[in-house]
């Protein structure tokens, strides 16, 4: 009787953090959408890459698009075979993946972050990452900070804090991704560690 208490427990912990789930970052056919809190922001462009790798237990996917204002932005969905999850919180996960001096965070809530990251070179990149689940994460980046503003405004009327303006854009596809994903990373860092069990179980 107690293991049953102890799955309905679960279960329930679960549905109700699903059911909480308001944010998600996606990209489909040249378009790229952010929805958070029933308020959508979409960047629309051209297609110029799309890759897929495979680390063992972590599967990415990586877009660059070419904005309407010239630059590129690049998107990337990671997603983890089910008996694995990230090992770090989101911050630590993204300062280990771009190999940063420091993070400032712009906005954090729901699972929907916007970063500007410093990198070792002490050049600045703007990124948005949605990570709800443990399993799954999304990322844009290499948006201007005119660009950024944008998007911040549709999940925040106010941000109080101050961005940087002098940050990395790319126009040239090949120089475009800037996240360091390596099997190194993923298994030794490590990234992505064996499905923790939830009370006990």
């Amino acid at each position: 009787m107690k293991s049953f208490y102890k799955y309905l427990l679960l279960f329930m912990s679960l549905f109700v953090l699903l059911g909480c789930s308001v944010t998600t970052l996606r990209y489909k056919d040249g378009q790229i959408s952010l929805s958070f809190n029933n308020k959508q922001s979409v960047i629309r462009g051209e297609t110029l890459s799309k890759t897929f790798e495979n680390f063992g237990s972590l599967y990415l996917q990586q877009e660059s698009m070419r904005v309407p204002q010239g630059n590129i932005v690049v998107y990337e969905h990671v997603r983890l075979d089910s008996s694995y999850e990230f090992n770090f919180m989101t911050t630590r996960t993204i300062e280990l993946l771009f190999e940063t001096q420091r993070i400032s965070k712009i906005y954090v809530d729901k699972g929907l972050y916007f970063y500007q990251l410093v990198l070792r070179d002490g050049q600045v990149l703007n990124a948005v990452v949605e990570q709800y689940a443990d399993q799954s994460m999304s990322l844009i980046y290499g948006m201007s900070t005119p660009q950024m503003k944008q998007i911040l405004k549709k999940v925040d009327q106010h941000p109080s804090k101050v961005l940087f303006e002098n940050v990395m854009i790319f126009h040239n596809p090949k120089e475009a991704i800037k996240s360091k994903w390596s099997s190194k990373k993923v298994h030794f860092a490590p990234l992505i560690v064996p499905l923790r069990m939830i009370f006990g179980l």
